[in-house]
């Protein structure tokens, strides 16, 4: 066989070994050529299992996915037999057979067992399609890998599965590798700085998406306009000198929370507290804080004003008085009108003075995903509850009362 090179993304991908692998990638990045290799691979490894083939439509099947395949068994010089006509589309490479479906029609998968899958471009496709296919990888003549190729497509299914699974994030579950357009060494010259002028530079989202394989809203409107996974997400832990804000949203069956320290100008959001199991309420917060920072830290819960009113709770009292009654200071607090809230908080991320600890994904995805077309009160709680302490403590207007910042 001919001699292949292989840049690095392709290489980790190809040799990955957990169940579910993602390579996403830009424009010009190699994917569909990878998932050939990856084809190759099981075929060479697993040669008793049958495998699986997607792609999102017939046309995107036959004339993209298997065209690369077939076109890198030419190159390698590998027999095959391609069957594209009827109802039992295959491709034979050797001797395993290869089963080929589009998943516009993701009820025709029913019925066969396979130890192996590749999906390409997996960001335009439901994620009941692929549920379908998952259900398809029992064949134990092989590895049971599930193996996705594609560009990004705004936040969906592959981003709430995948995002953050890269690098030391990397299971035996799960793995997200990211190919960028410009570590394609193969291309033309100047093919990526052309697209990167025609995007508007790095910057634009439509360049994070096209060309370094983000996951971005490309749609307009978009509350936290300023918020960098790659600045503002970095790991954080307490500090014992300092008091920890407690953000507390109010809502039946969700609370939703966020602890928060203020040092030296910047916001350090080290944990986010999620109750969302049936029955959680404001007697559930305020344990889960008490377990959480007492007696090592002082906790001062800045919550949600509305809970001065008897709301979640069929005690009788009020959130505010819930939380009294375990001890848990309480700072006194009016809300802000919404877009000052957001504001606020944006104002501070535009600073860079706001870190978030990896381990915040609900809050993480709430500030890449929410857009002025979302219902924030259904959308989002623990950016919400963000939203209050950094307007108490450092707001974009003046308060009435100034909130000085204890240091212990």
């Amino acid at each position: 066989m001919s001699d292949v090179q292989l840049i690095h993304y392709q290489w980790d991908f190809l040799n990955s070994e957990s169940k579910k692998a993602l390579l996403l990638g830009g424009i010009g990045t190699g994917k569909s050529t990878c998932g050939a290799f990856f084809v190759l691979k099981m075929v060479s490894e697993y040669p008793k299992s049958k495998g699986l083939i997607t792609a999102n439509t017939y046309n995107q099947l036959i004339n993209a996915t298997v065209a690369s395949l077939t076109t890198t068994l030419d190159l390698l010089n590998v027999p095959y037999k391609a069957v594209l006509g009827g109802a039992n589309k295959r491709i034979e490479i050797l001797d395993a057979t290869i089963y080929l479906y589009s998943l516009d029609r993701p009820d025709s998968i029913r019925g066969i067992e396979v130890g192996w899958w590749w999906s390409d471009e997996s960001g335009f496709t439901t994620l009941e399609a692929v549920q379908v296919c998952r259900g398809r990888l029992r064949d134990s003549n092989g590895p049971l890998y599930e193996r996705h190729t594609t560009s990004p497509n705004g936040y969906n299914w592959l981003y709430d599965e995948f995002e953050n699974m890269d690098g030391d994030n990397i299971t035996n579950a799960k793995a997200l590798y990211r190919g960028v357009t410009k570590d394609n060494i193969f291309l033309p010259e100047g093919y990526y700085e052309s697209l990167l002028e025609d995007y508007g530079g790095a910057e634009n989202p439509l360049a994070k998406q096209e060309l370094f394989g983000q996951f971005t809203n490309l749609g307009e409107g978009a509350i936290y306009w300023a918020f960098n996974r790659d600045v503002h997400v970095q790991p954080c832990k307490l500090d014992e000198r300092y008091p920890v804000y407690v953000g507390q949203d109010f809502n039946v069956n969700n609370m939703e929370g966020c602890y928060v320290q203020y040092r030296d100008g910047t916001f350090y959001v080290t944990q986010e507290n999620i109750l969302t199991y049936h029955g959680a309420n404001t007697d559930s917060a305020a344990s889960k804080i008490c377990e959480d920072l007492l007696p090592k830290y002082k906790p001062l819960v800045v919550p949600d004003s509305t809970g001065k009113a008897i709301k979640s709770s069929s005690s009788g009292r009020s959130d505010i008085e819930i939380l009294r009654r375990y001890g848990l200071e309480v700072v006194s607090t009016n809300n802000p009108f919404i877009r000052d809230r957001q504001n606020t908080l944006n104002i501070h991320m535009k600073k860079n003075s706001v870190i978030i600890d990896p381990s915040c994904k609900t809050l993480i995805k709430e500030l890449e995903t929410i857009s002025s077309r979302d219902k924030e009160g259904q959308s989002a709680h623990v950016s919400v509850a963000l939203g209050y302490v950094t307007w108490k403590i450092a707001p974009l207007k003046k308060q009435k009362k100034s909130f000085k910042q204890q240091q212990l």
